[in-house]
């Protein structure tokens, strides 16, 4: 009983007060602009790029202002290369079990790459997510299209953050000096990148040998919960990545069951990132139940002719599967003390 009621807390747990509300403004902004511009010129089945142009302005929070845009620039490198990778599949018409594979790739890649330049928020989830949504658009679109649309997305996140730093003083003026470690020298980065390929392709059979349709959703539901810092923290990822996303599928479901017009659903995907990135470092089990509804509405958005209630069905399917998987990978390849002996580190 000691052991389920210290679950339970941990489970609840809140992270530390901060002021994440400046971060949360900077993010939607980020999404805002570039989504109404295309709402704008009647072409919101473009919206997915631009949220993953956006998701630019997640990295760097509570970092010095110079090392937020570094480190911003190296994040869109890695989500651009996300989406070029995904519009490619997509022209291709490639198979879903090359999906799986290059997938399954780019995140040991991304995971190191990541890693080295010490991103934050730590690892590759969001380009992952980025790579498997554009390889997933059942209308490819000409390669310029995603990398321009996305480009200026990662553009306006940054001009924002420059706009901050004019404004307001500096999060952290004593951070040292942020340096690039050698993925190849540390055993550290190379083993959570193993963690990152072994999660994401297991999930992504997994998720194609179920015939549910979105096998990248169990991909990234593998790799979300890889980002928290040690095992006990991963699991407790995992099962706020399950529970938020139930709770965003009915929050979603409630959005779509008066069938709003085209307008307001696009409208509502800035609105809803808004708290999704406010409690994504406070609780992510909370973050995750704004967060589901932003994704499957661009997930509607790019495919209007999907079956809403499948694509909710897919949506909750393959996330508690996905992160089922994560967690077991999460528990089985620890980090080991030099004895031999699972580490142990507090969550």
């Amino acid at each position: 009983m000691g052991i389920l009621q210290k679950l339970g807390r941990e489970l609840f747990a809140t992270g530390p007060a901060g002021n994440h509300g400046v971060a949360a403004v900077r993010v939607a902004v980020s999404v805002a602009v570039p989504v109404l511009a295309l709402l704008a010129i009647g072409h919101p089945e473009l919206t997915l790029y631009a949220v993953f142009g956006g998701f630019t302005s997640m990295y760097g929070r509570c970092e010095p202002h110079f090392w937020r845009v570094v480190h911003q620039l190296e994040a869109s490198v890695l989500l651009l290369s996300a989406v070029l990778i995904g519009t490619l599949l997509s022209e291709a018409h490639a198979p879903v079990g090359t999906l799986v594979l290059v997938e399954a790739c780019f995140a040991y890649v991304g995971s190191m790459a990541a890693d080295a330049a010490k991103l934050n928020p730590v690892g590759p989830f969001w380009a992952l997510f980025a790579l498997g949504a554009s390889a997933s658009v059942a209308q490819p679109q000409p390669l310029w299209i995603p990398l321009l649309i996305g480009g200026a997305a990662s553009a306006v996140s940054i001009i924002l953050s420059l706009a901050v730093w004019r404004f307001l003083p500096d999060a952290s003026p004593d951070m040292r000096r942020i340096r690039i470690e050698s993925p190849w020298r540390s055993s550290r980065i190379r083993r959570h990148a193993l963690r990152y390929f072994l999660a994401v392709g297991i999930a992504g059979a997994a998720g194609l040998a179920s015939g549910w349709g979105h096998p990248y959703w169990a991909m990234a539901s593998a790799a979300v919960l890889l980002a928290a810092g040690s095992p006990r923290a991963r699991l407790i990822r995992g099962v706020h990545r399950m529970l938020g996303t139930l709770v965003g599928i009915g929050l979603t479901a409630l959005i779509l069951w008066p069938q709003p017009p085209l307008m307001v659903l696009v409208l509502l995907i800035p609105v809803l990132q808004f708290p999704s990135e406010l409690f994504m470092r406070h609780h992510f089990g909370t973050a995750q139940a704004f967060f589901t509804p932003v994704v499957l509405l661009v997930t509607l958005l790019a495919s209007p002719a999907a079956d809403p209630a499948r694509v909710l069905m897919d949506r909750a399917l393959e996330t508690l599967l996905g992160a089922a998987i994560g967690m077991a990978v999460a528990v089985l390849l620890r980090d080991r003390k030099p004895g031999g002996r699972p580490a142990v580190v507090a969550a």
